[in-house]
């Protein structure tokens, strides 16, 4: 049996446990099959499937179910049965639809448009019942939870008839450092009553808490990929200024995403793309630049001089350097960076570092370098080869000391 296949098995002996499991009773109920040891390098060597919110693994240590089943937003979607999103109610996932069999959207996960989606996605999720795929789909896309008040959190909230959930957020994403002197609720199942009586059933109110601690905890391993990865606690994350920075120059990931609820009043940027360039002529209004996937293009290559001109139009240059088109200011505008793990690695920008060594060949920064040092320190010792280099963050420049000892 191929690694590959027994990570398959352990994926779908996970799923068929609710999604969630300890690695000891995940090691149980493999009957012995795979040694510890064995065990942790299958699950660690597939992140794709499993999310693994420790670094050292213990029997007490969660083991969670990845997945990338996603809803279709559109009513009416125009992909049809090319479509490879699941074709359900959104509020029947949740447990909470009361139309039932007048609901205009379908309720069947099983249908055969929806079994297809099935099979092609994680091993063994078409052989799963409606329950676990329910546990599976929150797990994996937290805007599907219920939402969390703002208000209550303000002290502001005085609708009685709120369907928020009134619990502490920092509770929820494990970072209230009040504990039991909380003045918030630490209790989601205090609101059981709000939420049996919007229509959730019982089965997926007594799950929540659960389900919660699961989405964190997918939330907290975040890692690096082609787009294939959970959402972030959407339902408890909010918008904060930081400096003189404006969140309306921030592009929204959910929107790209096709699932900010936020509509029009959302406070960052709907564009249809990670990233935009502006220019500003003659001191008007920012204004989009042409073909601004070449620019991007260029942007990114580390082999691509700097220095050189890039050119728009025919007779309107682009400088790098100083960010210049023709002599009038440009800005870049994107998504938030992987980094902060705000809204999740869809779509967020991942910044990579590069110096050119001796030889003129450009080199990318580890990426422990970049979290732990470059984006804190201004100015940061960096030791390759042992030779010591003193980068500048704020000039975007090093140099090379060159030290012995006596």
């Amino acid at each position: 049996m191929s690694e590959r296949d027994q990570a398959e098995r352990v994926y779908r002996e996970l799923c068929e446990s609710g999604g969630s499991l300890q690695f000891g009773a995940l090691s149980e109920k493999l009957l012995g099959n795979y040694p510890c040891n064995s065990l942790d390098s299958t699950l660690r060597a597939h992140p794709e499937l499993f999310a693994m919110p420790n670094a050292s693994t213990t029997l007490s240590s969660w083991v969670l179910a990845r997945s990338n089943l996603r809803i279709c937003n559109s009513e009416k979607c125009a992909a049809g049965d090319c479509c490879p999103m699941l074709h359900l109610c959104r509020k029947h996932v949740r447990g909470q639809c009361k139309f039932r069999g007048r609901c205009k959207f379908s309720h069947d996960f099983f249908d055969t448009h929806n079994r297809v989606v099935l099979k092609a996605a994680e091993p063994g999720l078409a052989a799963q019942d409606m329950f676990v795929l329910q546990r599976i789909l929150l797990m994996n896309n937290t805007f599907l939870l219920p939402e969390i008040c703002h208000g209550y959190m303000k002290s502001t909230c005085m609708n009685t008839n709120c369907c928020k959930l009134h619990v502490c957020k920092y509770h929820v994403i494990d970072e209230c450092f009040h504990g039991a002197k909380c003045k918030y609720s630490h209790n989601v199942l205090d609101e059981e009553l709000k939420l049996y009586q919007q229509g959730f059933e019982r089965r997926m109110i007594q799950a929540l808490p659960q389900l919660l601690n699961d989405a964190r905890n997918i939330r907290s391993c975040t890692v690096d990929g082609e787009g294939k990865l959970c959402d972030m606690l959407s339902f408890v994350s909010y918008p904060k200024k930081v400096g003189n920075n404006v969140w309306g120059k921030t592009i929204c990931v959910y929107h790209l995403r096709q699932n900010c609820r936020n509509y029009e009043q959302c406070p960052r940027m709907h564009y249809h793309l990670p990233y935009r360039w502006q220019w500003q002529p003659w001191d008007s209004k920012w204004e989009d630049i042409p073909n601004m996937e070449d620019v991007e293009k260029e942007f990114c290559d580390p082999e691509f001089n700097r220095s050189a001109i890039f050119s728009i139009y025919s007779d309107v240059s682009f400088d790098f350097l100083k960010m210049t088109l023709g002599g009038h200011p440009v800005r870049r505008l994107s998504t938030d960076s992987t980094v902060s793990k705000i809204g999740g690695v869809l779509f967020a920008t991942k910044w990579c570092w590069y110096w050119p060594d001796e030889y003129g060949k450009w080199i990318e920064y580890s990426s422990e370098v970049c979290r732990n040092k470059i984006f804190i320190h201004p100015s940061c010792p960096l030791i390759p080869n042992l030779n010591k280099y003193e980068c500048s963050i704020q000039q975007c420049s090093y140099q090379h000391t060159l030290t012995h000892n006596s």
